[in-house]
């Protein structure tokens, strides 16, 4: 890395890593008062707010379970076109993750067939939006409903099954975080 590379990554915001994590300076308390919430709280949904480089992404990343049954599940949320869209980023990722952890392979199947459920859907979208770019301008109900992407009320159905799905083997805390810029 040169010495310009160098200069411009120290401007660029983005989440410490494990070996940038002494640069996570005085949050310790932030860090242990998660984890405990983690550990010892039950059926209960948190959030962290924050301004951009605040640490939320780093937080996330630090929280440690050495508990026996307690998962840590981050999804980052890349895709925040609208809000039917954020919904459906959340429901494939969260079953991108069921395909990728060995303790809930009992469950691929479903998540695979959920991913395809989210392509097909996709392609609809698609489809309809071809179709509505013929029609002439007068026709503004068609165009109101072409906007719609997914089924929202089949996603909501799909994330709560996958939400129970993952919690039925253990304890999870699920991470969802909105990322601006991967690393």
């Amino acid at each position: 890395m040169n010495l310009g590379e160098k200069i411009l990554e120290m401007f660029i915001d983005l989440p410490l890593i494990d070996k940038e994590k002494v640069l996570f300076v005085n949050r310790e308390k932030e860090l242990r008062k998660m984890e405990n919430t983690g550990r010892f709280m039950h059926s209960s949904i948190y959030g962290i707010a924050g301004e951009t480089g605040s640490g939320k992404t780093t937080l996330f990343n630090l929280l440690k379970f050495p508990d026996k049954g307690v998962e840590k599940i981050i999804i980052p949320i890349s895709e925040k076109e609208t809000k039917e869209v954020i919904i459906a980023d959340l429901l494939y990722k969260l079953c991108a993750k069921i395909l990728q952890m060995k303790q809930f392979s009992g469950y691929r199947h479903y998540a695979k067939e959920t991913i395809d459920f989210l392509a097909k859907e996709e392609v609809k979208s698609r489809e309809k939006g071809i179709k509505v770019r013929k029609i002439v301008e007068g026709e503004s109900k068609l165009a109101a409903q072409a906007r719609e992407r997914y089924n929202l009320s089949a996603i909501k159905n799909k994330i709560e099954k996958v939400l129970g799905l993952l919690t039925s083997k253990n304890k999870v805390i699920l991470c969802i975080d909105e990322i601006d810029s991967p690393r």
